[in-house]
């Protein structure tokens, strides 16, 4: 989006390259009275390399405390096997816990039927190689239900940066290109410089990890954005 300013702050253009004539003549020689307000962004997609499992236990029973002595067991049951294949402890978490009733409705009557407990872990993965193992290895030793799988970057701040520099690329070269067009004088450096932070995109691009031994999971890669928005003065 271009905005471009006279003195009195009043807009003179919006999303366009033209000018009227009659506003022409009323273009700024003061550097710092007209301004243009533009918007930069730079994008960069980068291989996640941290994965985030949510997978669980759910067990039903008529007797809430049997349907929770159930579901206890397969979570240590899970927990251990993750351990033995080198899951650290601290990259097992509690999602949630949840126990729903559950009722019939019968002549008008509710009447309790038993009860479910949910049990959802999530476990960090650095390695991403070994997804689908862990995946596996969960479903063998209980788990029957696997929520989400998310994918990160250890340090985004590093590929920020590098958007970042894309992003006052683009609205430095935009500013350029205005300039040109409209045969005006752009100050190189803006006057003000407003950043709009980091944003982080789905999956993209995803490809297949090859193994035969294990459930094939899709990684993709991850888009850091960094918006900026900048503003210049200008004169005829």
């Amino acid at each position: 989006m271009i905005m471009l300013y006279n003195k009195k702050e009043n807009l003179i253009k919006k999303n366009d390259f033209n000018i009227s004539n009659e506003l022409e003549d009323e273009m700024c020689i003061d550097p710092f009275a007209c301004k243009m307000s533009l918007i930069g962004q730079g994008t960069i997609s980068v291989k996640p390399d941290v994965a985030s499992v949510v997978l669980g236990v759910r067990t039903e029973n008529l007797q809430l405390e049997i349907a929770q002595d159930e579901n206890t067991m397969k979570i240590n049951q899970i927990v251990s096997s993750l351990k033995e294949i080198g899951i650290s402890p601290n990259n097992i978490q509690t999602q949630s816990y949840m126990i729903y009733p559950q009722y019939d409705f019968i002549d008008n009557r509710q009447i309790l039927r038993g009860y479910i407990v949910i049990h959802d872990l999530k476990v960090t993965i650095k390695d991403m190689n070994t997804i689908g193992n862990i995946i596996d290895t969960a479903i063998q030793n209980g788990a029957n239900q696997v929520n989400s799988i998310t994918f990160s970057v250890g340090d985004p701040s590093i590929y920020y940066q590098q958007a970042l520099n894309l992003a006052i690329d683009d609205v430095l070269g935009k500013a350029k290109t205005l300039g040109e067009k409209l045969k005006i004088n752009i100050s190189e450096v803006p006057v003000q410089i407003i950043e709009e932070g980091a944003q982080n995109e789905v999956p993209i691009q995803p490809f297949l990890m090859q193994s035969k031994e294990s459930t094939p999971i899709q990684t993709g890669q991850i888009e850091i954005t960094a918006r900026i928005t900048a503003i210049f003065s200008y004169t005829k």
